[in-house]
């Protein structure tokens, strides 16, 4: 059995990962996951791969050559079908700019350049005919109603096509924007907390099996209006949770 040790540099952090006999399983393949694009190889023909500042991956059977910047390449991973669909594993929500349970850098908060994150996600449900991108924290008990939550939001997101898989930072031109519940603005509204400790935010993506039927103007759309319209067309969502220190 042929094994292949290697480092990469996933979303910043590095990650010790062992293939084995990738060289030799019939019908194993390689995908990476780079700016919410996927690249699958066959392992069989896979010859080398070697580690500078990029992965390049040769092939053992042609001069093709694949090259990867660590930064830009999101996760790895080794299946043994005879072909990955783009929607063979785990729908998951990811960022260039974080990682899950990491800080938020502070160029996206109010005490930086207040832009909107990038994220991309991966392995979004084959019959998604659109997504929603919802960013909220927890503050606390709703005053007076202390079974209910009182959140806030800072990005509603809607109508975003089926064929994205990418939002990028400071984003424009894609889908709809509801009301952040910041100022009221149909537009991203950095997070801004006050008090000690660190605070928690959440970035989720809503797969659909269509575009929300809202009763409301855009500039009514709430997160609690957009989950309760998306609540039975919703085939799958993804989670990414940042933390940010003031």
């Amino acid at each position: 059995m042929r094994q292949f040790f290697f480092l990469a540099r996933i979303s910043g952090v590095f990650i010790l990962a062992m293939l084995c006999g990738v060289a030799v399983a019939r019908g194993q393949t390689l995908t990476i996951y780079s700016k919410g694009a996927a690249t699958t190889l066959k392992t069989s023909e896979i010859r080398s791969i070697k580690f500078d500042k990029t992965m390049t991956i040769q092939s053992a059977t042609s001069t093709t050559v694949s090259s990867f910047e660590f930064s830009a390449v999101d996760s790895l991973s080794i299946t043994t079908t005879s072909s990955v669909a783009a929607s063979s594993g785990t729908f998951t929500l990811l960022s260039s700019a974080f990682v899950n349970n990491g800080e938020l850098p502070k160029e996206y908060t109010c005490d930086g350049a207040s832009a909107s994150p990038p994220v991309n996600w991966i392995n979004a449900p084959a019959s998604t005919k659109s997504f929603v991108l919802i960013m909220h924290t927890v503050v606390g008990p709703t005053p007076g109603m202390p079974n209910q939550n009182d959140t806030h939001s800072y990005i509603i997101l809607y109508n975003i096509p089926a064929t994205t898989t990418n939002i990028p930072k400071n984003v424009s031109g894609v889908g709809l924007f509801g009301i952040n519940s910041v100022n009221g603005k149909t537009s991203y509204s950095p997070p801004c907390s006050q008090g000690p400790g660190a605070k928690l935010y959440t970035l989720t993506v809503y797969a659909l099996s269509a575009d929300p039927v809202l009763t409301v103007p855009q500039t009514s759309v709430t997160r609690d209006i957009m989950l309760a319209a998306i609540s039975k067309i919703t085939l799958g969502q993804a989670a990414i949770n940042v933390t940010y220190t003031r």
